[in-house]
């Protein structure tokens, strides 16, 4: 057999080795490249319906909601792209003949170094997420947070997956990690309850004044100063004995958590006022 003619034959194998590999191998990659595609392209769109929900949401009305339903559907999609894509790279080593065990092994080894390093920062991402997929603060509101080494108290001015930027009531601008917050108090979320004890010594006058009291918080409650403070206009809810042969009369409202005390202490200031110069002897309960 001539020189020409092996060359001929060796082609000719190579061709079909290759059309062989093109019909299993090649075939196996391109199904493998397709399923990550579409599996993307499914995951793109639960994400966005996600993201639509969330800026749906009665609580969406502000820009800071919005920031937080964008960053939550983007950590998602990058999530599963990086795990998709990961798996599919992995397979396809796979088809064209790399050994996969040393790399995994290696990878194992690397990630096992890798988590021993970074697990504070992995415990704050991890935290962080929830902190805004749960919604449990945001941007500008009023917060107590339980840090490791104590209590922060303030307006929130930054939060990040990573770090939560607090103003303290102290005017000392903080920077928590997210994994050091133990449990958080929103003080700027639902209502807060504003209970008030006026003491009245002698029983029979208690009708007096508690007639004097109903006037004077119908007049705080209908001063334009206070619409809309008061999310429930102060009342008398109440009288019971108190541990000195006298009357308690019950004042209770409700505000926004953020400005109760503020109210609070207003209303005490206002009673004393009202009762300075009356005969009854009314003593409002000191502030815990």
């Amino acid at each position: 057999m001539s020189l020409v003619e092996t060359s001929l034959l060796a082609a000719k194998r190579d061709q079909n080795v290759t059309v062989r590999w093109l019909g299993t191998h090649g075939l196996r990659i391109a199904v493998i490249l397709a399923v990550a595609l579409i599996v993307t392209w499914i995951a793109a769109i639960a994400v966005r319906r996600v993201r639509r929900r969330m800026e749906a949401s009665q609580d969406a009305t502000s820009a800071d909601s919005i920031t937080r339903a964008v960053t939550i559907t983007n950590i998602l999609t990058g999530t599963v792209r990086i795990i998709l894509w990961t798996l599919a790279l992995l397979l396809i080593l796979g088809e064209i003949g790399v050994n996969l065990a040393p790399l995994l092994a290696g990878a194992g080894i690397a990630g096992v170094a890798l988590g021993f390093g970074a697990q504070n920062m992995v415990r704050d991402f991890l935290a962080g997420f929830y902190i805004l997929f749960e919604d449990q603060f945001g941007v500008g509101d009023i917060v107590e947070l339980s840090v490791t080494g104590g209590m922060i108290s303030g307006r929130v001015e930054g939060l990040t997956l990573r770090t939560s930027a607090v103003r303290g009531n102290d005017g000392v601008y903080y920077v928590v990690a997210n994994g050091n917050i133990q449990y958080t108090a929103n003080l700027s979320r639902g209502h807060g309850r504003i209970a008030i004890d006026v003491a009245i010594p002698d029983p029979s006058s208690a009708d007096s004044v508690q007639q004097i009291l109903t006037g004077l918080l119908d007049e705080i409650g209908a001063e334009p100063s206070f619409a809309g403070v008061f999310l429930r206009s102060p009342t008398v809810a109440g009288r019971r004995p108190s541990d000195e042969d006298g009357v308690l009369l019950a004042v209770v409202a409700e505000s926004n958590p953020a400005r109760r005390a503020q109210l609070e202490d207003e209303l005490r200031r206002r009673i004393a006022r009202r009762f300075r110069d009356e005969p009854y002897g009314v003593a409002v309960d000191p502030p815990d």
